[in-house]
C-alpha cells in the first residue's frame, strides 16, 4: 500500500509517493501502518493506493522502476484504484489533562474517522499509523475484492 500526497493530482506518480507498507501478503486488513518518507509539516490530501507485486520480489518498486514495475490495481475503467482523506496536521501540545491532538480525516467514499493521540510532539512523526487511511486501505481490500491469486505492496 502506498500513501501518494497531492502532487499526484497534478500527475506526479512517481514523486507523489511520500509513505509505503511493508509487503501485504493477498487479504484483509485493518490498522495497517504506512512508514512515512518524512514528517508531514502542513495540511495535505493523502490518496491510498494499493500496488500490485508484478516482479514476485516483495518490494515496492515502482519509483526506482519508473513506473515499468508494480503498478497500482486498476478498476474496470483501468484508472488506478484510489481512496483519499484530506489530512490536518496539528501542533496542539498534551497539556497534561489526558488531552493530546485529534486528526480527523473525511474520505471521498464518506468515511470520517477521528484520531485521538497523547503526546508531547507535533503533528505526524516519521512513522504514521493513520487511521483514516487505514480505514480507506481496508475499504480498498475490501471493496474491490483482492484475489488471493495476487500479491501485492
Amino acid at each position: 500500500m502506498t500513501i501518494h500526497d497531492s502532487s499526484l493530482l497534478d500527475g506526479d506518480a512517481l514523486g507523489s509517493v511520500v509513505g509505503v507498507s511493508e509487503y501485504l501478503e493477498p487479504g484483509s486488513y485493518e490498522d495497517l501502518e504506512v512508514v512515512f518518507n518524512e514528517e508531514l509539516t502542513e495540511d495535505d490530501t493523502l490518496i491510498a493506493m494499493p500496488h500490485r507485486d508484478t516482479n514476485g520480489n516483495q518490494m515496492y518498486d515502482f519509483v526506482e522502476e519508473e513506473g515499468g514495475a508494480d503498478g497500482p490495481y486498476v478498476n474496470d475503467e483501468g484508472g488506478a484504484v484510489v481512496a483519499d482523506a484530506s489530512v490536518t496536521v496539528t501542533d496542539d501540545m498534551d497539556d497534561g489533562m489526558g488531552g493530546g491532538m485529534d486528526e480527523t480525516e473525511s474520505t471521498d467514499d464518506g468515511m470520517e474517522e477521528t484520531e485521538s493521540t497523547d503526546g508531547d510532539g507535533p503533528g505526524f512523526g516519521p512513522v504514521a499509523g493513520i487511521a483514516g487511511l487505514s480505514g480507506v486501505a481496508t475499504y480498498l481490500y475490501r471493496t474491490f475484492g483482492v484475489d488471493d491469486e495476487r500479491e501485492e505492496d
